[in-house]
């Protein structure tokens, strides 16, 4: 993240209290986002209950939407927040009790692989994924 200027924001999931620091400026994705369901600045505010121009504020940097408008842009795109704020490549967060036992099994065992062993599992399931 670059310059000075963060909010720091505080939402609750499940039972946990989780610290989001999000950068001041715009929504890093949202345009992105908005761009590749192909949706305008006034179809996206449509859907958010906002203005055009709010949306344009929040890609440019003028505005920051509040954590209430995050989690519902986010939601909307199916996102996860820090994918939305830039902070993750990952879309979507994964959550251990979206894992069977046989996967967390796996990633356990994938952490504890050495660095060679590790590019070659994920070159062994990029090219399993290439062929579908």
């Amino acid at each position: 993240m670059t310059g000075n200027n963060y909010i720091i924001y505080r939402y609750q999931i499940q039972q946990f209290a989780i610290p989001f620091i999000w950068e001041s400026g715009n929504v890093i994705r949202l345009k992105e986002l908005r761009e590749e369901r192909r949706l305008s600045q006034d179809g996206l505010a449509l859907k958010l209950n906002v203005s055009q121009s709010t949306i344009s504020a929040y890609e440019i940097g003028d505005r920051t939407p509040d954590l209430e408008t995050l989690i519902a842009i986010a939601q909307f795109f199916g996102v996860s927040l820090d994918y939305l704020a830039g902070l993750s490549d990952l879309k979507h967060q994964i959550r251990q009790g979206d894992l069977t036992s046989k996967e967390l099994e796996h990633l356990h065992i994938y952490r504890q692989l050495s660095d060679m062993d590790k590019e070659k599992v994920s070159s062994y399931i990029d090219g399993l994924q290439s062929r579908q």
